[in-house]
């Protein structure tokens, strides 16, 4: 099998990717990919034999661990030693990968605007050689545990349980992904697992929460939720101990510890939370603060006393190049991280939130860093056409990448808080089980792209588009002088088409492997990838061809209330692809052929949703008349005549735009001569 190598010159030079350190792995037995056919719903595996030696098997092992918990409490309480094993440390250099792919736009491929060339262009396909490495299993669950802690369940109520069941309790355990449905939830499924740690001994828990204003009610409801903790103890202890210890810290561009040292005094807990400042920088350096307070609590479990770490935000982090660095300081000190975060957008890693001026009333769309989910952008947005897909974001159904790798290696949970800001159909976790990423450090991220040509080829098609297809294309040109308006508007369309056919070109010279890809997520992407770009490479056609019709022969919009001419979907979509010539027609066809099989295989997933946008969205166009605010000084239509001379509806048209543009001024008076700047979120 070919291979490539992913350490190649970025496009403008510099490194896209983070220095992180080597990962650690262990190599699973036979029963995790069995587990897995379970997860993914292969019923032949279920048969009564199966069944039963499944019951057997956690029945087995839940009574050793339970001898072995029990045994460990009686030697703690016989004051016996302990013989503690210490994790290897890596001390190896840090190995640095630069993700890049070169599929740039030449200058002189662009010289050519008088009419767009959507032949295809020539690509050096062929993917590098490059070593071949064995790598560790990355099993589509992560860290297969036979813990239950937390779960109040019976050895019966295993046995009776039914596979669905079963599996969905199991979502639960170390290093999983978790829809708890909320902060409440949220708080519940951790409170489980601190009640579980103390059957073993002391516990301090460190609480890291998102200094942002945008968080404050939840800081406050999430701390009141978790002193049932506090409650449940002192239904169980006679007296007040300090077997659970709590600290408050609030992280921004620093790090703020609120309480002067771990305490069990719920109101001084209560108090810190509420006495958080609230940061307006818009960073957050959240794995320097894992890190700082790993370091500071290492104290305590010296001392033999379990830290548990976690995490309250609302972003994905702005330092995740100290990723590895905590981890490192989390594995040292045997520490788990759990984090209650938002779920990542799909392949972006931006949203933006409206925000609405109190002062002015005005109404902003901010930037928020919450995504992607992956280490790497994995697909493309494409966001080319104004009410296209692309233009939105889409829920991935999974945490940003860095937050989710924190909890995975370090044996917590992440725990998925949607605020409803990504927009569309969100998605179940236990759905998309087999399309889980790759939590693994940029060595082995690198290493299995590697190995995988098709991966690869995904890789470099998605940096390629993300890089130069991220601005709308303008599909509304003002009537007057559209001519004018048609010539850089055909330069940026030929840009595009340049860049498709490049990805094509990329993508089908790994078609011939693509039986050899075993993971659904590649799969999925693949498809999606392809049958995008062969849909907006027919649009980008059909766009082409109403710009020259334009061009050669301007014409006026007959509606005296328009003033411009809109390029939208053409009324009878399969009338006109028939239309279309052979090429274009075989790649509308081929487009839809992927676009439905990522429908049908991949369904209840981010990828069938936007294929399924796509799909919806028209491949050709026609021209439409519309309106749009002309730029000072140009005329509007209804202002060629005398009011009297005007239709009803150019007079309707007047008078609604004047109130418009009357109601821009009064909000305009009402801001301060100050221009104010928006918060970052």
């Amino acid at each position: 099998m070919q291979t490539s190598s992913l350490s190649e010159a970025s496009y403008d030079g510099r490194a896209t990717s983070q220095p992180l350190t080597r990962n650690h792995h262990v190599r699973l037995p036979d029963f995790a990919a069995w587990y897995r056919d379970l997860v993914s719903g292969n019923e032949q595996m279920l048969d009564s034999e199966s069944a039963c030696w499944l019951v057997s098997l956690i029945v087995h092992v839940v009574l050793l661990i339970t001898l072995g918990v029990v045994t460990a409490a009686q030697q703690g309480r016989d004051g016996s030693a302990l013989i503690v094993v210490p994790l290897l440390e890596d001390e190896s250099e840090p190995e640095i990968v630069e993700l890049a792919f070169d599929l740039s736009v030449t200058d002189e491929s662009l010289q050519d605007v008088g009419s767009v060339s959507l032949g295809t262009v020539e690509v050096a396909a062929a993917l590098p050689t490059g070593d071949s490495v064995d790598m560790p299993v990355l099993n589509d669950m992560g860290q297969i545990s036979t813990e239950f802690s937390g779960m109040e369940v019976t050895l019966q109520e295993l046995a009776s349980n039914d596979n669905a069941g079963f599996v969905k309790d199991l979502v639960g355990i170390s290093g999983a992904v978790v829809n708890a449905h909320g902060d409440t939830g949220s708080v519940d499924r951790i409170t489980a697992e601190i009640l579980a740690k103390l059957e073993s001994g002391n516990v301090l828990i460190a609480w890291l929460m998102d200094a942002s204003e945008s968080l404050r009610p939840r800081r406050e409801q999430i701390i009141n939720h978790f002193t049932r903790v506090y409650d449940e103890l002192d239904k169980l202890a006679e007296e007040p101990g300090d077997a659970l210890l709590t600290s408050v810290g609030a992280f921004g561009a620093g790090l703020d510890v609120m309480t002067s040292k771990p305490t069990a005094d719920r109101d001084a807990i209560q108090a810190a939370v509420r006495n958080i400042k609230a940061e307006d920088t818009g960073v957050e350096n959240v794995f320097s603060a894992v890190h700082a307070t790993a370091a500071e609590y290492a104290k305590y479990v010296r001392a033999g006393r379990q830290v548990m770490i976690i995490v309250v935000t609302d972003e994905s982090g702005n330092d995740v190049e100290e990723l590895d660095k905590a981890l490192a300081m989390l594995e040292r000190h045997r520490m788990t991280v759990h984090v209650i975060g938002p779920v990542a957008p799909f392949a972006q890693e931006e949203i933006t939130v409206k925000w609405t001026d109190p002062e002015t009333n005005e109404t902003h769309n901010l930037p928020v860093d919450a995504g992607p989910e992956t280490a790497y952008i994995e697909q493309a947005a494409l966001n080319v056409w104004h009410r296209g897909p692309g233009a939105a974001p889409r829920s991935s159904g999974f945490g940003p990448y860095g937050l989710t790798r924190l909890t995975h290696e370090s044996g917590g949970m992440y725990l998925l808080h949607d605020d409803g800001r990504i927009p569309g159909p969100s998605f179940e976790v236990d759905q998309l089980l087999r399309y889980r990423p790759d939590y693994v450090a940029d060595g082995s991220y690198k290493k299995l792209a590697d190995e995988h040509p098709l991966r690869m080829a995904v890789l470099r098609t998605a940096q390629a588009t993300n890089q130069y297809l991220t601005e709308p294309l303008p599909r509304t040109l003002l009537a007057a002088g559209i001519q004018f308006e048609i010539r850089p508007t055909k330069k940026k369309l030929h840009e595009i088409a340049e860049i498709l056919d490049r990805g094509l070109g990329v993508l089908q010279s790994a078609e011939g492997v693509r039986n050899e890809e075993t993971s659904p997520r590649w799969l999925a992407h693949f498809d999606l990838l392809k049958g995008r770009l062969l849909a907006n490479k027919v649009r980008c056609y059909s766009y082409a061809k109403l710009l020259d019709e334009m061009y050669d022969e301007p014409k006026e919009p007959e509606d005296g209330t328009k003033n411009a001419w809109q390029a939208t979907s053409c009324p009878d979509p399969e009338a006109a692809e028939r239309d279309l010539p052979p090429a274009e027609r075989d790649d509308a066809q081929s487009a839809r052929q992927h676009l439905e099989r990522v429908v049908q295989d991949h369904s209840k997933t981010p990828w069938a949703a936007i294929a399924n946008d796509e799909l919806q969205f028209a491949l050709c166009f026609h021209w439409q008349e519309a309106f749009m605010e002309p730029p000072e000084g140009v005329a509007l239509p209804w202002d060629k005549k005398p009011w009297s001379e005007l239709t009803e509806a150019q007079k309707e048209a007047k008078v609604a735009f004047e109130k418009k543009k009357e109601a821009a001024k009064i909000r305009k008076a009402k801001t301060p001569d100050k221009k104010r700047v928006p918060p970052k979120l």
